[in-house]
């Protein structure tokens, strides 16, 4: 008999790597290729039987197709662009807790039915929002008849910032949108579905919550108990962050383990207890059944979420090994996970969690290959301190930053954490689950409490050491790229030669990686903040920010989400210059974020601030940098003026090209422009005065400007309708070009001697999970 090809053992990695090349090659492509595609491969099928080296490129062609698959179907769930602004029916249950914020709560919602008029619509999983005062909260697989508005996944596209839509893509949602107020809401209980995990979590979270709910902590001990992360406060987020302990917050890998590690050692205690057990099924077997009963039953506390499910695989993998008193190859055990977690759920590739826990467990394996053999305590200290040094390069990719204080702050925090907070957490919940909450449960809870607060303080301290923590904000994939070539030389044995090369490679991760501007030249960057409008002006050693984006709510803006990411992803430590124009919330909103995250050198508004001093904004202020001139042309005076027509106008004059900047003015702003500047207002570039509003951007203002280029700051479908119709002919009709940041996401333009340079990030970024964009809206 002929044998089978050994794909199993000798080959697993290389096909699970294969197979890892073909799903992360797919999310690439801007849009799913055709299925002819696959079937000019299938000629490599039976390559493979003759030569078996072909198989991993089978593998890569699966991974591909399987990722393609997987996508198709997440997009044809999406409400059609057809139905934005209308009333849509769904019936269907939300799935699990609601994220509840100042004003709102938010659900993930799994669609049963959905039908707008008489067309029936795909369903599938949405973000739905609850703006409604004293709603009725959605109860988890309890069904409703809900009237709302959706559109397709949408977000901010900007360098640096989080990406949403590719956030929401991991997680299988297609569409947003938001309840709207209806005789229509209604209960259908015929539509129910029981969610017994759910229910159960909520049940934990409650109790915890009555038993500690006025320790500062009990949000923690809550996300640690049962996943439930809302009661973290902002600041404590901020603390985790700053000191790289974040992930000791989300039940992952490290918390699974340590449930599977103290079940084992209890179970193996109390099987041997009595002898004649152990005569029919060792104990150590014994042990590992019951590791894996309590990992399972952890995971599904925890939600059954993505990390969950990566260690709970790799625990089953191992565990049928060891029971099988099979020894298999950690890097087999590793495949065989990364291969079934793909399976299972191809768009996991999408996830940071992802890369940085199966990092985290090669780092392991990779370092235990070297590991010398210390005692439990120093060998334990040295593993921490290796895989903190060897993840950076990747924590450097994924959030653009990495935290010097880490390896400190997680020496500290995790065996606090792993040791002695779950363990306690742990026994408090199996109490409360089998015996209801009474004294020894809410004692247990206080006690896991009052670690957190012993420990908290030092976390305190290690975050306040900022400039530590943010050290590395450039980002160049050369540097990524050197950084982990030399992480992975430095764990060697001293003794090797390859170590010494690691020096070269610590001078390339450290080499300087910027772009020099010329004196002259001006950078101009308009931020896609949705509706609303923030601006970088940067010349070769300044940087002015143009107003600031909205405030969203009490834990979101654009200052946070948007202005000081980019800034720190360009690599930029201080403003120069605030400027804001006006009062406006989606101009000011995000105003006192930026001024309390970055260092301002002056306020330039006519705006109160509180806290914060400013200058005044009028016309005739002016100043030059690296021969580029900056002059406010309006107002005349900040007293008594408000609304849009009082916004200061920025006018900026390089040897390159002009640019117009005049924020929310209107047609009575622009006839007084017009007449104290009448042959002065020439400028390359127009910002889009309002937005595009149809009570701005007036023929005679369009024609004493004269712009090549109009650049439009607005939301996608924003309920204003901007850029109205009218102001887009009125635009086209001078021969200006118009880009849109709602079509486009942020807007670069560069004006330089050689010329000038436009650049989209959506059409430079465009992706499978990003919604399609068309070359000839963006100037391409």
């Amino acid at each position: 008999m002929a044998r089978m090809p050994d794909i199993t053992l000798s080959r697993l990695p290389w096909c699970t790597a294969g197979f890892l090349v073909g799903v992360y090659t797919m999310t690439y492509f801007s849009a799913i290729p055709s299925w002819s595609l696959a079937l000019i491969l299938l000629p490599l099928i039976p390559l493979s039987l003759r030569w078996q080296k072909v198989i991993p490129l089978i593998f890569v062609v699966a991974g591909f197709t399987w990722m393609a698959w997987s996508a198709e179907v997440l997009k044809a769930q999406a409400v059609p662009e057809d139905y934005i602004g209308n009333d849509v029916h769904i019936i269907g249950y939300a799935t699990g807790l609601p994220d509840i914020g100042d004003r709102t709560k938010r659900y993930s919602f799994r669609v049963l039915h959905m039908w707008s008029g008489t067309s029936q619509l795909s369903g599938g999983l949405i973000r739905l929002s609850d703006y409604r005062r004293q709603s009725q909260e959605l109860q988890p697989g309890k069904a409703w008849h809900l009237n709302v508005r959706l559109k397709p996944a949408s977000g901010f596209a900007n360098p640096g910032g989080f990406d949403y839509e590719r956030w929401l893509f991991s997680q299988r949602i297609a569409s947003t949108g938001y309840i709207r107020k209806s005789e229509d809401n209604q209960r259908v209980s015929e539509f129910d579905r029981k969610l017994p995990v759910t229910d159960l979590r909520m049940h934990v979270a409650n109790a915890i919550h009555d038993a500690i709910g006025e320790s500062e902590f009990s949000g923690l001990i809550t996300a640690l108990a049962v996943g439930d992360k809302r009661e973290i406060s902002q600041q404590q987020w901020e603390i985790l962050r700053q000191t790289g302990t974040a992930h000791l917050m989300a039940i992952s890998g490290l918390h699974v383990g340590l449930v599977a590690m103290l079940a084992f050692w209890l179970g193996r205690a109390g099987w041997t207890l009595w002898p004649k057990l152990s005569t029919h099924f060792p104990a150590h077997k014994a042990a590992m059944l019951f590791a894996l009963v309590a990992a399972s039953l952890y995971s599904l506390l925890a939600g059954f979420t993505l990390p969950t499910q990566r260690a709970l695989i790799m625990l089953v993998v191992f565990s049928i090994a060891f029971l099988m008193d099979r020894r298999i190859r950690s890097v087999n055990i590793l495949s065989l996970t990364l291969l079934l977690v793909l399976l299972r759920d191809p768009l996991a590739v999408l996830s940071a969690g992802f890369w940085l826990s199966f990092g985290a467990v090669a780092m392991i394996f990779y370092g235990l290959l070297y590991q010398h053999r210390d005692n439990r305590f120093s060998g334990a200290a040295r593993m921490q301190l290796r895989l903190s040094i060897m993840l950076a390069p990747l924590t450097l990719l994924m959030f653009d930053q990495f935290s010097i204080i880490s390896p400190l702050a997680n020496g500290l925090a995790i065996p606090v954490v792993a040791f002695v907070v779950v363990p306690v957490v742990l026994l408090a919940v199996c109490l409360l689950v089998m015996f209801g909450s009474g004294s020894i449960v809410i004692l247990l809870l206080k006690l896991a409490a009052s670690v957190l607060s012993g420990m908290w303080p030092v976390l305190q301290v290690l975050a306040d050491l900022e400039a530590w923590a943010d050290l590395w904000s450039i980002v160049s994939s050369p540097m990524v790229l050197a950084s982990f070539l030399m992480v992975m030389l430095l764990v060697l044995p001293a003794g090797l030669r390859l170590r010494q090369v690691s020096l070269i490679c610590v001078l390339a991760a450290v080499a300087p990686y910027q772009n020099r501007m010329e004196e002259g030249e001006v950078r101009l960057l308009l931020m896609d903040v949705g509706q609303g409008l923030s601006m970088l002006v940067q010349t070769r050693d300044h940087v002015l920010i143009f107003d600031t984006g909205a405030r969203f709510s009490a834990a979101f803006n654009a200052g946070d989400a948007v202005v000081l990411p980019v800034l720190k992803h360009e690599g930029l430590v201080r403003i120069d210059t605030l400027l804001v124009s006006h009062g406006d919330n989606d101009h000011i909103g995000g105003a006192r974020a930026i001024l309390q995250g970055i260092e301002v050198d002056r306020l330039l508004t006519n705006e109160r601030i509180n806290g914060y001093s400013s200058w005044p904004c009028v016309a005739g202020e002016s100043w030059t940098w690296n021969q580029v001139r900056f002059r406010v042309l309006h107002p005349r005076t900040s007293e008594n003026k408000e609304g849009n027509n009082a916004s200061c106008v920025l006018q900026v004059l390089s040897p390159y090209g002009s640019i117009l900047l005049p924020a929310d003015i209107e047609k009575e702003a622009e006839s007084l422009l017009i007449e104290n500047f009448a042959n002065d207002l020439k400028a390359d570039i127009l910002i889009a005065p309002h937005h595009g509003s149809r009570s701005s951007s007036s023929r005679d203002f369009l024609d004493k400007v004269a712009p090549d280029l109009v650049l439009v700051p607005a939301g996608w479908h924003n309920r204003y309708r901007h850029p109205s119709e009218e102001v887009i002919r009125r635009t086209q009709g001078t021969g200006a070009s118009l880009i849109n940041t709602a079509d486009c996401g942020a807007i670069e333009v560069m004006l330089t001697g050689t010329g000038r340079e436009v650049t989209t990030w959506r059409m430079q970024t465009q992706r499978l999970w990003q919604r399609y964009v068309s070359p000839s809206d963006c100037g391409a």
